[in-house]
């Protein structure tokens, strides 16, 4: 029996098409350029309308042309307008001037959100804009260093099969929650979504109603605490303004200079504080559940994240659950679809259904708080129910692509934003190739788990691209991990959201409910991390616009390989081609090809039990300090930054986990000197001395420098006593950045340096941590350099106790963040200006096999 699909209504997908692109486009685009879209746009709309009405002569032989070419120059124009109304209220704004000339201004201002805990980098122990964030776990995202790219980060993106389902998480900002390297470190900024509602200009005050982001550090905020402020608190405050990046949410950067001064707080509605007690009543109920529940109930409810944890966030993005932990489309699509159930059991006419729906859906909206991400899937979820009451529910795709079209006329900046993206994504995949795919797989299984296989893989697979460019790793379990918790999120929805209401009545009313759904939570969350721990559960994807290009080769063949439903040779030629790409992106490239890391300054390489560090002087240049433990491992660093040339080749001493490597840093490439520091020869093998590099010994005072790097040798001053203390401790300066690197250098020895150095010198933004965070080390040296960050090179699991407590509780206790080579494999730091640096890690090899 041959398999009869339904048809699809592609022609309004292009109204969807146009108005996404041009908002892209348009969003960062100056206010006259959209003028000359929307113009342009506007003419064309006449001239299709004209062209679709007459329909004759040799017009009419392109006819099935014009119609999608109609609808999506009709969203272009449409969103062009939208969005040129928006940029001209900005720029009337009476802050844009002060904004442009980075103005410092006296402020009233109202936080429209709770502060956001973040670390902020004090180089050198002076106050920067830059702020360093904290890695964790394998997350290779980049996150940034500048304030000016703290907005909605796609760190969330590595969330598997209805990620794209969109969640509070992909809204918020990344909170900046540092994992110190042992212990969670306390922040020393928070920022805050705020609307300046006045200024003050030569004594005079001014109406603004502006929205910005603020940035409180601790210096600016010694009397109050951060944590307790509130939505609608107002304050004033003294702060230098500046631009935000062009498209975001938000208009300008505020810079407190002076301490915030507290004017009160607007007083909620009476409704407001109606569903804060709802909300507060049913988190604290929430408290008393077993497992991960307490974390995870209320954000699987309600949207609220706070209280998961570092490890349990990053234990659900490994096994692709995290969009189950906060409010997304599939709560909406839930809650409608138990209302509407409930209805129709009662014999109601179809128009009481939808209503009841629409109604029930707005309530639940207000409950869990109108966010971005709540707005949107509730429009969504709107549409796919007047849909239905039009009896045209098989059109799916046509309601889909409306529906983006209406929320990017809401509000056109959903189009930069990874939740949306992942959202549309998600749905589309489960409407293009999840009936096909299904219709596949039930040759073979059971109808019910062919249909939840390929909900899960539809999904997974149409939003393949945009994940991989938000972050490039794959989760191969995510899948499987969606397939069996998938039976327990409707009544964990549906039962959390009817204890939420009940909470209105009475505390002890909804416990039933709120145990029964705490225990289905609590469920989910032992088999995310069981997902989490088995092997391969994270593989590299190839980084870039190559790798978003082989996610999207294998999307394009699987739609048209499973639509192909009458030609079945095609059809498995297609899907093989899918698979063998697949195969070829996570093995080939990832394992036997370097995949291309992107842009960076410093490195530090996972070499295991050791040190590898590299400091890029060009294209394919740079200077390597140390060669770790395992010449195949540095090689393998080597390439993977795509060095060939090394300028010079520091070896701060030569014990085995420091110079064990040598012949990989020289296996294929050029090294041009190599400077050491012992009291023996440097005792090359014979064939790895190529007879152009320059070998010699230093000393303290040595100087030097290549391109944009330059360095000051500050120790040994003599033959040291161990060779330990005879480690080369070297001072580079990049390109306005101090980084100092230490060796395996001992406390004593570093006490002398300090007491030798003049007051200051040993300042740095960047401190290499000496002899791998060991007890040895000391801890003076954190002191004394008094670093924005600290980099340790750690083996996982090594017999040492590297890195020991008393390094671990001092960083916390300077409050200096740290990143490990352990914990998160290659670490790569770009420099943006003498002001902002960002680094991120890359999963190597050490960390997935």
């Amino acid at each position: 029996m041959k398999e009869k699909l339904p048809k699809l209504e592609l022609r309004t997908a292009w109204l969807a098409i146009g108005s996404w692109i041009t908002a892209l486009i348009l969003l960062p685009s100056s206010l006259e350029v959209t003028i000359a879209v929307f113009i342009g746009g506007a003419l064309s709309s006449a001239l299709s309308i004209w062209v679709l009405t007459r329909g004759v002569g040799l017009v009419s032989w392109f006819a099935p042309l014009w119609s999608p070419m109609a609808l999506a120059v009709a969203g272009a124009t449409v969103i062009a307008g939208v969005i040129c109304l928006h940029q001209q209220d900005a720029r009337n704004s009476p802050l844009t001037g002060l904004i442009q000339n980075s103005t410092v201004a006296r402020l009233e201002i109202e936080l429209l959100d709770a502060p956001r805990a973040t670390t902020m980098n004090t180089p050198g122990g002076r106050e920067s804009t830059g702020l360093v964030k904290e890695l964790s776990g394998n997350d290779s995202s980049t996150l940034s260093g500048d304030p000016h790219h703290d907005s909605s980060s796609p760190a969330r993106a590595g969330e598997g099969a209805h990620a794209g389902e969109g969640t509070r998480a992909g809204e918020e900002a990344r909170t900046g929650k540092a994992m110190s390297p042992g212990t969670q470190k306390k922040p020393n900024a928070w920022l805050a979504n705020v609307r300046v509602q006045r200024f003050s200009q030569e004594g005079r005050w001014f109406s603004a109603h502006q929205s910005g982001t603020i940035l409180l550090s601790g210096a600016s905020i010694r009397n109050l605490d951060a944590q307790d402020l509130k939505v609608g608190d107002r304050f004033e405050v003294l702060a230098k303004l500046s631009a935000a990046e062009p498209g975001s949410r938000s208009a300008m950067w505020i810079r407190p200079q002076t301490e915030p001064e507290a004017l009160g707080r607007n007083e909620p509605s009476s409704f407001q504080t109606w569903v804060e007690g709802i909300r507060s009543t049913f988190g604290t109920s929430s408290q008393q559940l077993p497992g991960d529940a307490p974390a995870l109930l209320p954000g699987m409810v309600m949207g609220d994240r706070s209280g998961q944890s570092d490890e349990l966030e990053q234990a659900m993005k490994d096994a692709g659950l995290a969009h189950l932990t906060a409010v997304s489309g599939a709560n909406c699509s839930l809650i409608l679809g138990f209302i509407a159930l409930l209805l129709r059991s009662m014999s109601l006419p179809r128009w009481v259904v939808v209503l009841g729906c629409m109604l029930g859906l707005l309530a639940f909206v207000f409950i869990v708080y109108p966010e971005p991400s709540v707005v949107r899937a509730a429009v969504m979820g709107s549409i796919a129910a007047l849909a239905v009451f039009a009896g045209r529910s098989q059109q799916a795709l046509a309601a889909l692509s409306v529906s983006v079209t209406v929320l990017l006329m809401i509000d056109p900046l959903y189009a930069n934003e990874p939740a949306f993206q992942l959202s549309v994504c998600a749905t589309a995949g489960i409407v293009i190739i999840g009936r096909p795919l299904a219709a596949l797989m039930a040759r073979f299984l059971p109808d019910w788990l062919a249909q939840a296989l390929a909900v899960a893989l539809a999904a997974q697979i149409a939003c393949l691209p945009v994940l991989t460019l938000l972050a490039p790793q794959f989760s191969t379990w995510s899948t499987v991990a969606n397939i069996v918790v998938s039976p327990l999120i409707p009544f964990i929805t549906v039962l959390g959201t009817l204890a939420l209401l009940l909470g209105a009545l009475s505390p002890a009313l909804p416990l039933p409910l709120i145990w029964v759904s705490g225990i289905l939570s609590s469920i989910v969350g032992a088999i995310g991390r069981w997902f989490a721990g088995l092997p391969f559960a994270v593989l590299e994807w190839p980084e870039g616009t190559p790798g978003a290009l082989v996610a999207c080769t294998i999307t394009a063949l699987l739609a048209v390989g499973l639509w192909s439903v009458h030609r079945p040779m095609l059809r498995a030629l297609l899907i093989t081609g899918s698979a063998a790409v697949l195969l070829a992106a996570l093995v080939p490239l990832s394992k036997l090809v370097p995949v291309s890391v992107g842009e960076w300054s410093i490195a530090m390489c996972d070499v295991g039990q050791g040190d590898g560090f590299v400091i890029r002087t060009g294209l394919q240049e740079g200077i390597v300090i140390d060669s770790g433990p395992d010449p195949a491992l540095m090689d393998q660093c080597l390439k993977q930054l795509d060095i060939t040339t090394v300028s010079v080749l520091f070896i701060t001493h030569l014990h085995a986990d420091h110079a064990g490597g040598i012949s990989g840093v020289m296996h294929g490439r050029t090294v041009e000197r190599i400077y050491y520091s012992t009291a023996e020869p440097l005792g090359l093998a014979s064939n790895e001395k190529p007879g152009t590099t320059v070998i010699e010994q230093i000393h303290a005072r040595s100087q030097g420098g290549i391109a944009n790097v330059s360095w000051t040798v500050i120790s040994p001053e003599s033959p040291a006593s161990t060779e330990n203390d005879a480690s080369l401790v070297i001072q580079f300066s990049i390109r306005g950045w101090q980084l100092l690197a230490t060796g395996d250098i001992e406390a004593d020895a570093v006490q002398s340096i300090i007491r030798s150095q003049p007051d200051g010198t040993l300042k740095t933004n960047i401190l290499k941590i000496s002899h791998h965070g060991a007890r040895n080390g000391g801890t003076a040296i954190l002191e004394a350099a008094h670093p924005g960050l600290a980099l340790i090179s750690v083996g996982a699991d090594n017999t040492y106790g590297h890195p020991a407590p008393n390094i671990l509780e001092k960083l916390e206790q300077l409050g200096i963040p740290a990143v490990r080579t352990d914990l998160q494999g290659l670490v790569l730091l770009t420099i943006n200006d003498e002001q902002s640096l960002n680094y991120r890690s890359v999963p190597t090899r050490t960390r997935i096999e």
